[in-house]
């Protein structure tokens, strides 16, 4: 059926959304100050697994990009 196949293309579009952070996603996420993030988002972003491994990598390393 057509809807059947429709239904397969929005699962599959959400499903690749969910890999990306915005930008403000990106900062509630690590409570990062605006300015660090935008600096790693623009570099790194917007895919959550590239991001989410620099970030730790970062946090391993200790760098001070956090508003705590």
């Amino acid at each position: 059926m057509h809807s059947a196949g429709t239904s397969h293309q929005i699962r599959k579009v959400v499903r690749g959304w969910s890999g990306l952070y915005d930008l403000e996603e990106f900062i509630a996420a690590y409570h990062l100050l605006p300015i660090a993030a935008r600096e790693i988002f623009a570099e790194f972003g917007p895919e959550k697994a590239v991001l989410d491994q620099k970030m730790r990598e970062l946090m391993a390393a200790g760098s001070p990009t956090s508003e705590h």
